[in-house]
């Protein structure tokens, strides 16, 4: 039998109700253990959280649809505490990952800049899951390094791969077939029509040149 040591004052934000701030206060009990005294915990909150367990899943939802900046603006708390919630979340679900299980095969890879100054981060895609499975530093061939040894370090086969979408980035390529070798690369349809538009661009100033060369474009003004 456990005895109690004493009991204080804490509060949790909750969801607002109507567009009002509301708070659970409660008195929380501690109780002596043969570990030294602890903190009883409560059905509605996680361990060492200002949050209910019920914000938190409403700020996991709003970060699908807005940055941290704007959802602590809009409920008046700050970046850092919303950025401990997702990094809490994200560890917890990073720590579930076991691709013996969920094998991928089809992988979508692109970059996105992190900060000013062509600073990037490349994201790996679960294409028929529709999730990001890892995030790598920078937009090199070593991206596709780190990607494979989190992969086969969370049980997953290199041979799972059966195709991976890209742009025509020459480093992708090159990480792409030097540590997934069986995969097919597919370039996704975009810069396909990216390149495309530009070819076609060039061989209509070509066509231009040519005519205006052999006289054959007026364009003097009438």
């Amino acid at each position: 039998m456990l005895s109690a040591y004493d009991t204080f004052q804490r509060k949790w934000r909750h969801v607002n109700l109507f567009q009002y701030e509301t708070y659970i206060h409660e008195r929380v009990a501690r109780i002596k253990t043969d570990d030294g005294t602890k903190t009883v915990e409560v059905p509605w909150a996680r361990k060492n959280s200002g949050f209910t367990l019920l914000f938190e899943a409403f700020i996991l939802e709003l970060y699908n649809h807005m940055t941290v900046a704007e959802i602590a603006k809009k409920y008046n708390t700050t970046q850092s505490r919303l950025w401990r919630i997702l990094d809490f979340y994200v560890s917890k679900e990073l720590e579930k990952q076991d691709f013996s299980k969920e094998p991928i095969k089809t992988l979508s890879v692109d970059e996105i800049a992190r900060k000013k100054h062509h600073v990037y981060l490349t994201n790996f895609l679960d294409v028929e899951r529709e999730k990001v499975v890892h995030i790598a530093d920078g937009k090199d061939a070593e991206t596709f390094l780190s990607f494979k040894e989190r992969y086969t370090e969370k049980n997953g086969d290199s041979t799972d791969m059966e195709s991976i979408c890209m742009d025509m980035s020459i480093p992708f390529k090159a990480g792409a077939r030097k540590h997934f070798p069986k995969a097919k690369i597919i370039f996704d349809k975009f810069h396909v029509l990216n390149v495309l538009s530009w070819q076609l661009d060039k061989v209509r100033a070509s066509f231009l040149f040519f005519f205006i060369a052999l006289g054959k474009l007026n364009l003097t003004p009438a």
